[in-house]
């Protein structure tokens, strides 16, 4: 779990984050599926990267594109900063 996020399986990694598909669950059964891309532990602590994460987030929050997946949430849980994102198959 990552706050309300249920984890499950990693879909990647990269030099700054890991990704997860995730489940996210809500009142009278409300279930939706999406990834959440959350940055590395060791990164965590470098307050540039963090601005740099931080940034990614809220920039791509505001773009609308078919082709762009959207940003659900930001966030910080047990000092792991995360990304909820859109979720497409394939």
């Amino acid at each position: 779990m990552l706050g309300r996020y249920q984890l499950d399986d990693r879909l990647g990694s990269g030099g700054m984050a890991d990704v997860y598909l995730a489940k996210v669950s809500g009142e009278a059964g409300f279930s939706k599926t999406c990834a959440i891309k959350v940055m590395h532990n060791h990164l965590a602590r470098t307050p540039t990267v963090v601005d740099h994460f931080l940034d990614e987030a809220r920039l791509a929050a505001k773009l609308l594109h078919p082709n762009i997946v959207q940003i659900l949430d930001l966030g910080k849980e047990a000092g792991a900063y995360f990304i909820a994102m859109e979720y497409i198959d394939g």
